[in-house]
């Protein structure tokens, strides 16, 4: 179903009286900004990928009798009339694609860390230092010795032993608790079904997306359906990183939405009771190009996020070591009753290139724009209903959006002292992507498949058309009583003979056949 789009931008740095100048509490302007990426998704190389992407998965299927050159010009002539050609169908798209799935059921997601910093190095050396000294203890004292080799199968004989094993078994704490910790995401969330998935959806659609959201204390991840990605045309990395903006659409039950937002008891009312009304009814469900269908009980729900800015207070303030570093000042961290840095804590900046351009005339004190992430999630009036408007008679209808939840995204990857590193939670990657058009491998492989069909439906054709073989005899040429003799010579593989008065053999006997022939094989 087509979204109506807000024409106009809402300005993120100078918001107009309609937002009141502030962001944060403002529901019209992240429903606005939402509805602007709506529009800006909405345009003709995205709904050309669409149209590919629903091709790609009927001819995965099987369907792949779909296109007008093959229904009409191919299975009718130019009157429109049937050429006795049945719809053959020898799918090579499939094993193509169950190809990529099985790549991906063998492909591990083992990452691992691995400590680089020079107080890993410390940790490493101090813990020997232990080993060694505990090693000198057993020796001096054989009786305490069995006991702490006992206890400790880490302590050698000597130093030489004791170090030999500690190269041999040493972890370094945080090494060994982080990657405990990657293991444990990795089978929280299940990863290898989530890949197979993916390998799929990459193959169809030449697009991949998945979101990481905390749930439950938890880091989890969702695989988001590649049709209802919403992403920037403008964006010009593979894994569209540096994009404006991103989304998705996801189709949720009610009770799903009920649990995961808590809205009011007046919109659980109007959501359920669209749902109700609805039935079995899922013409409303269609997005505009028809790519997919969602079923009646599941209500579309956008969620977009986008890059916004905000202006700070920065200046230099020494840590809790002495060393000076650039900060955000006269800010009160979450869960903290106070600053931790104001003005008074302001030391005079290091001087380079730099720092001379951000402070002027000595000041200690800067603003600086940043970029961070915003979003909104709703449910656009045109799949929920409308409500009138006006007082009089006459009133027209208007659509009216619902919005779940909407605010400065809470789980930020990103890094305030660097100005662009700002990413979205949902993470991108395509199989092909030029100038905002993504392509898949599946594409280049449907126009051979049609020509393969198309030869298996000629060769059927023809075959069905053939019979078999004969000859053909003049009656009048030979004596009516003996054509029961000349048929049964013809069959044991005897001479037949034609009484011609010695004129010679004329043309009596022909043959026919309409048996295939070498073009059928070749085809």
């Amino acid at each position: 179903m087509p979204i109506s789009a807000n024409a106009n931008k809402p300005n993120r740095v100078n918001l107009d009286d309609k937002y009141q100048g502030d962001k944060d509490g403002n529901e019209s302007y992240h429903l606005d900004y939402a509805r602007w990426i709506i529009g800006m998704s909405q345009n003709s190389s995205r709904a050309a990928w669409l149209a590919r992407a629903k091709r790609n998965k009927e001819f995965y299927k099987g369907n792949q009798w779909i296109e007008k050159e093959d229904t009409e010009a191919f299975l009718s002539d130019s009157s429109k009339n049937a050429r006795n050609r049945i719809r053959m169908v020898h799918n090579t798209i499939r094993p193509m694609v169950e190809q990529y799935r099985g790549n991906a059921t063998i492909l591990k997601i083992n990452a691992t860390a691995k400590s680089i910093s020079k107080l890993s190095v410390n940790r490493r050396d101090l813990s020997l230092s232990e080993k060694v000294y505990k090693t000198k203890m057993a020796n001096e004292l054989p009786g305490l010795g069995v006991i702490m080799r006992k206890n400790d199968a880490t302590i050698g004989e000597n130093e030489r032993e004791t170090t030999q094993i500690f190269e041999n078994l040493y972890v370094d704490l945080f090494v060994e608790q982080i990657n405990a910790l990657l293991k444990y995401v990795r089978n929280l969330n299940e990863f290898d079904k989530k890949q197979i998935k993916l390998a799929q959806n990459l193959a169809l659609t030449g697009l991949i997306a998945t979101e990481g959201f905390e749930y439950g204390g938890h880091l989890r991840y969702r695989v988001i359906e590649s049709e209802d990605v919403i992403w920037d045309p403008d964006a010009r990395e593979f894994d569209m990183s540096d994009g404006a903006f991103g989304g998705y659409k996801n189709p949720m039950d009610v009770s799903s939405i009920l649990e995961t937002y808590q809205v009011s008891d007046d919109t659980a009312m109007i959501l359920e009771d669209y749902v109700v009304a609805n039935g079995g009814d899922t013409s409303n469900y269609s997005d505009v190009e028809g790519s997919r269908v969602y079923s009646s009980n599941r209500i579309p729900v956008y969620k977009l996020f986008w890059r916004d800015t905000m202006k700070w207070d920065y200046g230099y303030v020494n840590d809790d070591y002495g060393y000076p570093y650039l900060t955000r000042i006269n800010f009160t961290e979450p869960g903290e009753e106070s600053p931790k840095y104001t003005d008074e804590d302001l030391i005079t900046p290091p001087d380079s290139p730099k720092n001379r351009k951000l402070f002027k005339k000595g000041s200690k004190k800067t603003k600086l724009f940043l970029d961070y992430i915003r979003y909104c999630v709703f449910v656009p009036g045109e799949y929920i209903g409308s409500r009138l408007k006006g007082k009089d008679k006459y009133r027209e209808r208007e659509n009216f959006d619902i919005v779940l939840d909407f605010g400065m995204d809470h789980y930020q990857e990103t890094e305030f002292l660097d100005l662009s590193n700002v990413k979205f939670p949902i993470k991108f990657q395509t199989w092909g992507y030029v100038d905002g058009e993504v392509f898949s491998p599946v594409d280049d492989a449907i126009n051979p498949q049609r020509f393969i069909n198309r030869v298996l439906s000629v060769t059927e054709q023809h075959i069905n058309n053939s019979g078999g073989s004969g000859m053909i005899i003049d009656e009048d040429a030979i004596d009516p009583n003996s054509g029961e003799d000349i048929y049964n010579d013809s069959k044991e593989g005897r001479p037949i003979t034609v009484r011609t008065r010695g004129k010679g053999v004329p043309n009596t006997v022909g043959y026919y056949d309409t048996t295939p022939k070498a073009g059928v094989y070749n085809m």
